[in-house]
């Protein structure tokens, strides 16, 4: 570098500093134009791109900035006037296990405007079966589920309107499974916190007061203290969130009902699944172990909302299967039925 521009740039003087200070203010004012050429050339870029972007009335919903990326360069193609909103639910992961799905809260504040929602996923369908986000948003007949890749030609269609969706009655009973306690963890969160709440009165037992009314009723203390302090069983048979309620759902029993004595699926009674499911929502239930029996389901490929029905105690629903003579149903369960299919025993069990 010239001696004279290093000196000048580092505070220092030279003869004849004059001239160089000219050249260097020039410098100066050149590279001052020159960025905010670029800074308005950018400007434009974005505004450019903004105005391509919100043509069609798409909302793009995802924290991948990739995906995010595609999706607007994928919506700029559609027709002016496209409305909807796309969102993209993935895994979320945390020390190797998966701990949440993604995405699925946002498309639940979209879904009740009644615009097209299509859940983006890599994943299959039957993945998101577990969480009751997802059936919940099933109970909105303008919500699309869609693996990726998803082509435009698809994503068209759907927003559009011409492709038709498969048929999904409203499912009330998934909507309020939203607001109510987790029948599988209820329990024993109230019975963790019962300690806590003694030991400390105040606010701390004003809360755990809440929670257990929510989970048993409207009960005195004494006997929400009772209740909780029960066997975990036992416990889980006086569960009332819902009771007084009232449910379309056909609710299918698993053991005995869906599943035979060897585990596999009754053709009769995945018949009539299918063939009810179009005209009302479909629960599947089960006295015991929810998780297990869960994971058995989704093994064989359905998707349905799995419950215990320890949690529906107090309600009515419109109509269920099960194996269990009805008497013996309600003394057990106490969930009042509409119309009650005992299914016979096979020829196994009644040898």
């Amino acid at each position: 570098m010239d001696e004279r521009k290093y000196c000048a740039l580092n505070g220092e003087g030279t003869e004849g500093d004059g001239g160089l200070d000219k050249e260097l203010s020039q410098d100066r004012e050149v590279a001052s134009a020159r960025a905010g050429e670029l800074e308005s050339a950018q400007e434009r870029s974005r505004e450019d791109k903004d105005v391509l972007r919100g043509r069609p009335e798409i909302r793009i919903i995802t924290d991948s900035a990739p995906i995010r990326e595609a999706l607007e360069r994928a919506t700029m193609l559609l027709p002016e006037g496209t409305e909807g909103t796309l969102v993209f639910s993935e895994m979320l992961v945390d020390g190797g296990k998966r701990t949440d799905m993604i995405g699925l809260d946002e498309a639940l504040k979209f879904a009740p405007d009644g615009k097209p929602v299509i859940v983006l996923s890599w994943s299959p369908e039957i993945q998101l079966a577990n969480d009751k986000r997802y059936h919940a948003l099933r109970s909105y007949s303008n919500v699309h589920f869609a693996r990726l890749p998803l082509s435009l030609v698809d994503m068209k269609a759907i927003l559009l309107g011409e492709v038709e969706n498969e048929t999904r009655p409203s499912d009330p009973l998934a909507l309020r499974l939203m607001e109510v306690p987790n029948a599988e963890t209820a329990v024993g969160a109230l019975q963790h916190d019962l300690r806590y709440a003694l030991a400390q009165g105040g606010d701390k037992m004003v809360a755990w007061e809440r929670l257990a009314r929510l989970v048993f009723g409207d009960l005195p203390q004494e006997e929400l203290i009772r209740l909780t302090q029960m066997e975990r069983a036992e416990a889980n048979k006086r569960i009332t969130p819902l009771a007084g309620e009232e449910f379309p759902d056909l609710c299918i029993d698993i053991e005995g009902t869906l599943l035979d004595e060897n585990g596999e699926l009754n053709p009769d009674v995945v018949a009539l699944i299918e063939e009810r499911s179009g005209e009302q929502p479909i629960t599947i239930w089960t006295g015991s172990d929810v998780k297990a029996l869960r994971t058995k389901i989704r093994q064989k490929g359905l998707k349905w909302k799995v419950v215990s029905k320890y949690q529906l105690r107090g309600a009515k629903v419109a109509g269920a299967v099960d194996d269990l003579p009805y008497e013996e149903f309600v003394s057990e369960y106490g969930v009042e039925v509409g119309e009650y299919n005992q299914l016979a025993p096979t020829q196994a069990e009644l040898e």
